[in-house]
């Protein structure tokens, strides 16, 4: 219920997939052996990293006049977190990019994202992060 609200109005839907891949996922436990505070650096700038990545694709489409609501993800409201496996099925992305699931659908490696985009021709929220938000009120708001 949660996706289809936050997808009304949509004239068309995307299957979003990305991923830093392997190397990102190994520096992280490397540090994590024996140096944590630059295990906590290297998890922050490869969560931030990621994060850019998928701004910056959706930006693209937004220079021709197209705009994409937030990003929505397996896990956001009542969209379970299960439903990582048909995204990741319906991509092909095991095979294309690697990605493969935890048996509680985490995804590996660790620094990828799934989400459910719609488009739209009117222009969306431009905060793209509900946590920083001042609008509390807003109808994008997660929590």
């Amino acid at each position: 219920q949660s996706l289809n609200k936050h997808l009304s109005g949509c004239k068309r839907y995307f299957i979003f997939v990305a991923t830093l891949g392997v190397k990102a996922d190994f520096i992280i436990r490397r540090y994590s052996g024996c140096d944590i505070t630059n295990a906590a650096i290297a998890q922050a700038v490869a969560s931030w990293y990621i994060e850019r990545f998928c701004d910056s694709e959706m930006e693209a489409f937004e220079k021709n006049g197209l705009f994409f609501k937030p990003r929505f993800s397996p896990g956001y409201g009542d969209f379970d977190i299960s439903y990582q496996k048909y995204i990741l099925n319906l991509t092909d992305a095991s095979k294309k990019l690697g990605i493969t699931l935890t048996e509680g659908n985490m995804m590996i490696p660790e620094k990828s994202v799934t989400a459910v985009l719609g488009l739209t021709k009117d222009k969306q929220c431009i905060q793209h992060k509900c946590e920083n938000c001042p609008n509390k009120k807003c109808e994008y708001r997660s929590r």
